[in-house]
């Protein structure tokens, strides 16, 4: 049931097959610009580039270890150059022309709005985005450590609020990969955060919330040991939930386009079980 990339990952990352594959199958995602469409995004079906896909995108590449001298990274970043916007101080998660083509209601554009549900939390995805500056060591209209430094300043105004989870999520991925002295305060303050949204009841675990693995990617990982209770018992939730098919029933719908969405649940299905496979993987449950 899964696109040609998942199976490829899939190979790779859990029965150690070449990464050369997968490379492959995710260059067919760039465009000329750089950036990243086609669906990369899976519940995102805009052919032509976004920060969102290009966020996915780069994901992939991190994941499997691709250097800054590869054309597919240094056309990512040059894209990532290419489209920040100065005015605003982020990357826009994606345009207007989304709603073209089907996708999820969450990534539908408002014009009366000036954006998509997700404009409305500012760091998504540019925390990630910044990260992966880190990462590459590379730069775009401003430098990583300006963004880094608004990312922190951020978390700190927010300290008394519930973040929205998957904004948090890329501030975690952003405090992964910053370097010290950003890293100290960034990893403090997203667990912090995390405290205050995690969901540790498993009576929870089976709807679309803040579950402790959507935060933890390993026993490295710096969250994991104030979480390693939870986590442990969301492993477990995992392995009793899955479906006799090889997959998890997946916790959510586009409410909008429909039938597109009935068409592709089939390959979101897998996606949503690669995403979980490899991290099973991660904590030796596979």
């Amino acid at each position: 049931n899964a696109r040609p990339l998942d199976v490829a990952r899939f190979q790779h990352a859990l029965k150690g097959a070449d990464v050369e594959p997968v490379v492959e199958e995710l260059s067919k995602f760039q465009n000329s610009d750089g950036g990243f469409g086609h669906g990369l995004e899976a519940d995102l079906r805009l052919p032509e580039s976004s920060p969102i896909c290009t966020w996915v995108g780069l994901e992939i590449l991190i994941e499997l270890g691709i250097a800054i001298e590869t054309g597919i990274v240094q056309r990512a970043l040059n894209y990532l150059q290419a489209t920040f916007n100065v005015e605003a101080g982020r990357w826009m998660p994606v345009e207007a022309i989304v709603n073209d083509h089907p996708h999820a209601g969450w990534f539908h554009f408002e014009q009366e709005k000036g954006g998509t549900p997700i404009h409305q939390n500012p760091w998504n995805p540019t925390a990630a985005l910044t990260g992966f500056l880190w990462h590459y060591d590379a730069s775009a209209p401003t430098t990583p450590a300006e963004l880094t430094e608004g990312a922190i300043t951020y978390l700190r105004e927010l300290a008394e609020t519930d973040m929205e989870m998957h904004e948090l999520a890329v501030m975690i991925r952003l405090a992964s990969l910053a370097p010290q002295p950003y890293s100290s305060d960034l990893q403090r303050l997203t667990l912090a955060a995390v405290q205050r949204i995690v969901e540790t009841d498993p009576v929870e675990w089976s709807g679309y919330g803040p579950q402790p693995l959507n935060f933890v990617s390993g026993p490295e990982h710096f969250l994991y040991p104030a979480l390693s209770e939870h986590v442990g018992a969301n492993l477990d939730y995992w392995i009793e939930s899955l479906k006799g098919d090889g997959s998890w029933e997946l916790p959510y719908q586009w409410y909008r386009d429909d039938e597109v969405f009935a068409r592709l649940k089939p390959e979101l299905t897998a996606a949503f079980a690669l995403q979980r496979a490899i991290k099973l993987r991660a904590f030796d449950r596979l």
